[in-house]
């Protein structure tokens, strides 16, 4: 950490000269002045992670994408973010990035090391320039994508490119964007976020990244937020082309009411879909994707009960309803059943449906949860699909506005078939002690 500390010292003056440096085209300013107009903020993340299966041939498990699948590892994460004015309606925008560090907590495992040698690395850069007179904001370099097939926090997908947004009429946003390039070196590969495929009529194949993240990506989004019926409605259509590939569309509707001071309802219902082209389809055997989910949420009393449900994929072909993890839904259910074998929403061969409840409870700063997803995964080819079910309790401590606090623990069990048809149970058991500190 003192590494850490030592390049952040270092960084922060240079960030400071650059910022006066840039500014100084226009006018001159001050050091002092220059300090004023810089923003620092960022998270710092602590997880400890780990991953028991029954079988060791992993039935159902052997894509790993998105599975934590390592014993007691210890991993940290830290992002800080430099925003700094350059000039009139003109800002610039740095995120550095340390880690996500993997270190043991296995004494057998020959990863069972701490890691002192990982660097900062720069994973964000753009400038923002800003027209308040007509309310218009356009980015330009490299940046979280933030769309509704990628993640929104932390740690989305980033791509180089321009996003333009414009909030002139009230309620409304207007987005339109270009990328080029995308960080497939920190999200894709095999076990990371982004999709891969493989031939499963051939028994020499394995995982590979899916090869439409080389091509360009346009589009355009619209996104609304208003008081309808005394309630609130917030609503997302989304059009994107990734060249020569998948024209994707979406569209998400969020209505919250609040019947009494301790009686509320969330309703969420989306719809992403997909149409690919030749290139897509020829070399990994797709099919166009629809992704159909539906969730509901109550709170009374301290109490939160949940219900929900989607169906999504194809069980003869390939097929994608997100570019990245499990994009930006708020109506999936359970914590790792999307992560299994046939059920990637990042693209994988099989037609999912599964239903899923849960339930809460919050007192003062402490939630405890439970919740319940099951389903079934349709591939046509044996041993890959099946019955699933997980169970998953939760807990959470909201220390502060910026500590918080997250533990979790989930039981998955597939009821799949090997070589002969024969039923095979396969378990899998995951554990997560999470801290996030957000400054």
């Amino acid at each position: 950490m003192s590494k850490l500390k030592n390049l952040t010292l270092r960084f922060i003056p240079l960030c400071l000269s650059l910022s006066v440096s840039l500014g100084g085209v226009a006018g001159a300013v001050t050091l002092e002045e220059a300090i004023q107009d810089i923003d620092i903020s960022g998270i710092l993340r602590y997880r400890y992670d780990t991953g028991r299966y029954k079988n060791e041939n992993k039935i159902g498990f052997q894509n790993g994408s998105g599975l934590i699948s390592s014993n007691q590892n210890h991993r940290w994460l830290g992002n800080l973010n430099f925003k700094a004015n350059i000039d009139d309606n003109f800002k610039a925008f740095i995120q550095l990035r340390y880690g996500p560090t993997k270190e043991g907590g296995y004494g057998n495992s020959s990863s069972n090391i701490t890691d002192t040698s990982k660097s900062l690395n720069v994973r964000q850069l753009y400038v923002e320039y800003n027209n308040p007179d007509y309310q218009t904001s356009v980015k330009a370099g490299k940046q979280q994508m933030d769309s509704i097939w990628t993640e929104n926090y932390y740690d989305g997908l980033v791509a180089t490119g321009l996003k333009i947004t414009n909030t002139s009429l009230d309620g409304i946003m207007f987005q339109a964007y270009a990328y080029d390039s995308y960080n497939s070196d920190e999200q894709g590969g095999v076990g990371g976020d982004m999709g891969v495929y493989k031939d499963y009529n051939d028994p020499k194949s394995s995982y590979t990244q899916l090869p439409f993240y080389e091509k360009n990506l346009y589009g355009i989004a619209i996104l609304g937020n208003h008081e309808i019926l005394q309630g609130n409605l917030n609503s997302q259509l989304w059009l994107s082309y990734l060249s020569e590939n998948v024209f994707f569309y979406a569209l998400n509707l969020a209505y919250s009411y609040e019947f009494s001071e301790n009686f509320s309802i969330n309703l969420e219902g989306a719809y992403l879909g997909n149409t690919i082209q030749n290139d897509f389809e020829k070399k990994v055997d797709a099919t166009n994707g629809n992704f159909f989910g539906a969730k509901a949420i109550l709170y009374t009393y301290g109490f939160d009960i949940n219900l929900g449900g989607v169906h999504y994929g194809d069980k003869n072909k390939y097929s994608i309803t997100v570019l990245e993890d499990t994009g930006n839904l708020n109506v999936l259910g359970g914590q790792q059943i999307f992560y299994t074998d046939g059920s990637h929403l990042s693209g994988d061969r099989g037609e999912n449906s599964f239903i899923y409840g849960g339930l809460g409870y919050t007192f003062d700063k402490v939630r405890i949860g439970a919740d319940v997803a099951y389903g079934e995964t349709k591939t046509g080819i044996s041993g890959l699909g099946g019955e699933k079910l997980e169970f998953v309790g939760k807990v959470s401590y909201k220390y502060s506005p910026k500590l918080n606090f997250l533990a979790w623990y989930s039981h998955i069990n597939i009821d799949t078939n090997d070589l002969s048809s024969a039923s095979l149970d396969s378990k899998k058991n995951t554990v997560r002690f999470q801290t996030l500190y957000k400054f």
